[in-house]
């Protein structure tokens, strides 16, 4: 019984994360389908469309943003947005995390500084991974120079802790952030050398 029990556990390994990759990839694909097929109908020819239409649509359409985001309407545009989200009562909240986060992994040379990986000594024997965020201001802790939010995030889980450190306790990692936060969201499993 142990040794089907194995077998089964084995199997569900292997097949869980390409059945649970596919789902994702599919749910995506049907909620961008029933966002944008109603719209698109109801401008085209039933001739015309196609399924993965409104796939295609998002795809342009979240392109196009991306071009026009730096032009001053449009950013004036979304800046009002976003001022008018940081005003409503909880969704602030979730908006500025959810925003914070995205603009860890943004691609702006300009804060490169604010998305590095860097290693947290605890101990001589002990460190953690954690991400910059940002720089402290004098006045949250008075006395105290040189610090940095750090970032350090759960394994397993959605969450972690923001810690403030001095630079001369962190060491930075020459690995990106997107492999660190691979290496921490799933506590170092397949992302390194197997050690005994």
């Amino acid at each position: 019984m142990r040794q089907l029990g194995k077998i089964l556990l084995q199997g569900l390994l292997v097949i869980l994360p390409i059945g649970l990759t596919m789902f994702i990839v599919y749910w995506v694909f049907y909620s961008a389908e029933a966002l944008f097929s109603p719209i698109l109908k109801s401008f085209l020819p039933p001739s015309w469309y196609f399924p993965g239409l409104g796939l295609f649509v998002g795809v342009v359409g979240i392109f196009s943003i991306g071009l026009l985001v730096n032009a001053y309407a449009v950013k004036t545009i979304f800046q009002y947005a976003e001022n008018i989200m940081e005003r409503i009562p909880l969704v602030k909240t979730l908006f500025i995390a959810l925003r914070d986060l995205t603009r860890l992994f943004s691609s702006d040379e300009k804060k490169r500084e604010l998305k590095s990986v860097v290693a947290v000594q605890l101990s001589e024997d002990l460190r953690l991974i954690g991400f910059i965020t940002a720089t402290v201001d004098e006045s949250l802790f008075v006395g105290e120079k040189d610090l940095v939010a750090v970032y350090l995030p759960l394994s397993y889980q959605i969450g972690g802790y923001t810690v403030y450190v001095k630079r001369d306790q962190l060491k930075p990692m020459d690995i990106s952030v997107e492999h660190a936060m691979r290496m921490t969201l799933t506590a170092g499993v397949g992302t390194g050398k197997e050690h005994v």
